[in-house]
């Protein structure tokens, strides 16, 4: 009697092999996709929370004021509601660009605003190689201003846009209120 496999016992072994190797790709590459969306909700997630946060510091800091039609302009850009602060009577406020960076912007020429003195990015989506984010909205962050001009809304998408086919377009969607103090 010999010992060994018989050709029936290494076909019956290769068809299984080959069923089951499919299905183990197949769990590991979902497995990755999922990782990879996963990751890049919370790289959105994390930027959205960041920005809301400051936003709604420096409001509730140092704005006294909802200036409904100030001319506040970022090259392109036109007027539009913004604030203004206790500290050297500043006009400040917060857009978005075509590309889709959002801006904190604020000039100390009061009570004349023509243009932005101070801009900076909180959403850079040019820069931003590893998850691509950008916002969706363009033009002015604040959505609608309350009778008594204490309170805003403030509200901006961001969006993760993929650079591969592995995942899938992921977007928050951020919509709060904040009330100026006293």
């Amino acid at each position: 009697m010999k010992k060994g496999f018989t050709i029936i016992e290494l076909v019956v072994s290769m068809g299984i092999f080959a069923m089951l190797v499919p299905l183990l790709f197949l769990v590991f590459f979902s497995t990755i996709t999922l990782y990879t969306q996963n990751s890049a909700l919370q790289k959105v997630k994390n930027q959205g929370d960041y920005m809301r946060t400051t936003i709604i510091n420096k409001i509730r800091n140092t704005a006294t004021g909802i200036i409904p039609d100030c001319q506040l302009t970022i090259s392109e850009m036109g007027g539009s509601p913004c604030f203004q602060s206790t500290i050297d009577k500043i006009y400040f406020g917060y857009k978005t660009d075509s590309s889709g960076n959002i801006y904190y912007y604020e000039n100390n020429n009061y009570p004349t605003v023509t243009s932005a003195t101070n801009i900076s990015l909180l959403l850079d989506a040019a820069t931003n190689t590893d998850f691509p984010l950008r916002s969706r909205n363009v033009g002015n962050l604040i959505t609608h201003v309350t009778p008594n001009n204490r309170t805003v809304i403030l509200s901006y998408i961001i969006d993760f846009v993929p650079k591969t086919k592995i995942s899938v377009a992921q977007s928050l969607s951020y919509t709060f209120y904040v009330t100026l103090r006293q």
